[in-house]
Parts: structure tokens; sequence; C-alpha cells
């Protein structure tokens, strides 16, 4: 019995997608030359030995280690055998007859543990992603037993999955861009594992894959490796697992400041910003820090403020140059971007300003308050009175805003040309002097 089980697994290879049968005409005597695709193997049993890659009997990539691939080979269409060996040797671990399509491309994965070495043969779909975004699938290919799922690091929902062991995700299409991403099992959240930020190029497809245990005394150490299918499909990207700290950018928003630095603990973060500039996010350990502000060698500011890892803020410098009156404001940011609408949020940091109602033009004499922005007086946030959230969704497109005294009829300024796009988040916020004609509103963009 145990002779046939072997033989069984030795020939057995599961197909994870549906193939199509290529119907093959006759010879018309002219030998034409066959239909050409693409097959690559992807070698993930990290117990496993070296191996080789047949196609029918010929080896056609050898020597393919732990999580490396053997890239595309041109293989006819038409009943193919596929054969995992291992390498150097006549001897397989897997082989199948599969049959092969002429206008599809595949990726044959092969699974741990040894013991019980399996493969599925799937297809690829990297045509057709377009200019704008990226394809992802996720694939486990650990032994845990358990599903995990894949998401985007701070988001609640899930990106890909959840899978069991040796299964593959269908794909889907993501805007281009930086993402962190983690690994968990759905529902529990002491298990999630985040990793470092990804590149995703446009137009290209990816296969990002969970591998290893995630048991500590084993020489598998879970990981997570994202192949690049594009092209001849060798890349590899091996992903760094982080803790996902806190995100911080600041806000120099003190009337009559010159351009100061930004230093957290000590350690400079951001020099020479200007009144109404902003830095760039960059990672803060959760706990309390001392946010130091200068203008030159002057300190403005000298206060500890305190992040939590896995949220992201807004830390500003509101008030008055002269007379000095500057105090921090730390604001937690929205992360999650609306794809059809613009999430923004509003802040008073005019210091001479009143309560102040923000409204923008529906038509002539037609000023439509937006909810949740009415009655902010300085260093007031804005506040959705349906979700208690500080972003409120504003449609996308470029308008006007004016600034009313709350409870009048008072415009005391107004700014057009004000673009939001939907899937981006913002604050706009409004500053300098009533006194001297210089208030104004600016727009700082988060994603």
């Amino acid at each position: 019995m145990k002779a046939l089980r072997t033989s069984l697994l030795r020939t057995a290879l599961i197909l994870g997608s549906v193939l199509l049968v290529v119907a093959c005409g006759g010879d018309n005597g002219n030998n034409p030359a066959p239909n050409m695709t693409k097959v690559r193997l992807l070698h993930l049993a990290y117990d496993a030995a070296p191996v080789d890659f047949r196609v029918d009997g010929q080896v056609v990539a050898s020597n393919i280690t732990f999580k490396e691939s053997s890239g595309y080979q041109n293989v006819a269409a038409g009943i193919r055998k596929l054969g995992i060996y291992v390498q150097g040797t006549t001897r397989p671990l897997i082989e199948s007859q599969v049959t092969i399509s002429a206008d599809v491309e595949y990726t044959l994965f092969d699974f741990p543990p040894a013991a019980a070495f399996s493969a599925t043969l799937q297809e690829d779909l990297r045509r057709g992603v377009g200019s704008v975004n990226s394809r992802i699938r996720f694939v486990n290919a650990t032994t845990d037993q358990d599903q995990m799922a894949m998401y985007i690091a701070g988001r609640p929902d899930i990106l890909l999955g959840p899978s069991l062991p040796a299964q593959v995700t269908q794909p889907k299409d993501l805007k281009a861009g930086k993402y962190r991403f983690e690994i968990m099992k759905p529902g529990d959240t002491t298990t999630l594992i985040t990793f470092d930020t990804l590149d995703l190029q446009p137009g290209v497809t990816y296969t990002i894959v969970a591998h290893g245990t995630r048991v500590t005394t084993d020489a598998y150490p879970f990981g997570l490796s994202a192949f690049v299918d594009s092209d001849a499909g060798t890349q590899r990207i091996d992903l760094v697992e982080r803790v996902l700290e806190a995100r911080v950018m600041a806000m120099h928003a003190v009337v009559g400041g010159p351009a100061v630095s930004l230093a957290i603990d000590g350690n400079v973060k951001a020099s020479n910003v200007a009144y109404s500039g902003s830095t760039s996010y960059f990672d803060l350990a959760g706990g309390s820090h001392l946010v130091t502000v200068t203008a030159g060698s002057v300190p403005v500011l000298n206060q500890n403020v305190v992040v939590n890892n896995r949220h992201t803020y807004t830390i500003i410098a509101a008030g008055t140059a002269i007379p000095a009156d500057v105090r921090p404001m730390l604001l937690e940011d929205e992360t999650i971007p609306d794809d059809q609408q613009a999430l923004v949020r509003y802040i008073n940091l005019g210091p001479d300003a009143p309560a102040l109602d923000v409204l923008t033009p529906l038509g002539p004499g037609n000023d439509y308050p937006l909810p949740g922005m009415d009655n902010i007086a300085f260093r007031g946030v804005s506040r959705s009175e349906t979700t208690g959230k500080a972003f409120l969704k504003v449609p996308p497109g470029t308008i006007e805003l004016k600034f009313r005294e709350h409870g009048t009829d008072s415009v005391r300024f107004s700014v057009s040309g004000v673009k939001f796009e939907a899937g981006k988040i913002y604050t706009l916020w409004s500053g300098g002097r009533l006194a001297d004609s210089t208030a104004t509103a600016y727009v700082v963009s988060h994603n």
C-alpha cells in the first residue's frame, strides 16, 4: 500500500485551474511549427532538494533551489508531460500529462513538505494590466495548516485570500505604488506579521508567496517573497519583516514664523520647513517622544507627544510667532481612501479668525455649507455628526471655498481653484491673519 501511495504521489499533478484543450489540426504535409506558449516553475518546497524542470522528459531548467524560478520556458501547446525531478537524476518527484493552451501562460508551483510533495499548475494573467495598475496574487506555500490572508497594512479588509496551504488566489489589480503588506489569520490580529514596503510598478504582475513556517524552532523561517511575473519571470524580491511603527508627518502653521527645523528626541527629521509647509511621513516607534521645533538655533516648541504603533499622525506646530504662542496639535490621520470621493479634514489655524463655516457655491447666491465643517473655532477640527470622524467625504472636482463667520452672512475670505481628487486624503486648513488680509487656505495631501 505504501508503494502504491508513493507511485500515485509521483504521478498526480494537482491542476489548480481550468486548462483548455487545444484542438490540433491534422498535418497538411508542410509540418507547420507548433503553437508555442510559456511555462515556468516556482520551487516553493522549503525542505526539498534542488530540482530540474522537465517537459516531455527533456530538462528545460536545472538546479532550481528553494524560492527560485525557472523563468518562463517556451513550450509547444498541446498535451505535454511536465515533471519536477531531483536535480541531476532521473527520479521524478512529480510528473503528469497536462493540456497546454497556446493562448495561455502558466506557472507550475511546487509545495512542501518534501514528504508529501505536491504541485499545481495555474494560468498566469500577465496581459491587460494597463499603465496605471499593478496585478498581484497570493500563494500560501507554508505548512502551518492555517488559513492565511493578505492585507494592506493598516486596513481592515482582506486584500487576497484567505487561502489554505498549497492554494493560489485569483489575481487582483491595485493602483501602482508603494505598499506594506500584512499576513495574518483572518480574525486573529495576534498572529499578524507585517513586511516592509514593496514598490508595485505600473503594468507589472506579481506573485506574492508566503513560505516557510511560523514554528520558531525549525530551520524554515516564515517569509514573504514577491516574484515578478512580467518579462522573464525570474526576478524575486524578498520582503523584510518589520514592526509596523507609527507614521508621522509635521506641518508648520505658526503665523509670522520663519522656516523651522523639526527634531524628534534630538534627531533632526526635517529642515528649513517654511510656513504652510509640511514634511513627508516618517516612521516612529510607539511611545512618548520629545518634539523640538527650532527657528535657527532658537527653540520655539519643546514638548512630548505619545504615538501608538500601527497609527498615522500629523503633528502641527500652531499659533503665532509674535506674540510667542506656539503649541503642538497631534491629530490621527485617515489612511483608508474612498475610491469615489475625496476625504477632507478641515482645521482652523488662523489666530484671529472667529469660528468659521466652510461653504462651496452650487450656483449664484447658493452657497452650500460642507457638513461637519461648521462652527470651527481656532485650533478646531471638522467632525462628522454621523461617523464622528474628522475626515469628511467631498465630491471630487475643482471648487471655490468660502470661509464664513459662523452665525452670520459675513464671508471673511475665499479661495478658488481648490482641487480634490477621488481616492485622495487631504487636510484643508486656514491660516494667516484677517487683520492684515493674509488669511487664506492651504491643502495638504496625505497619499
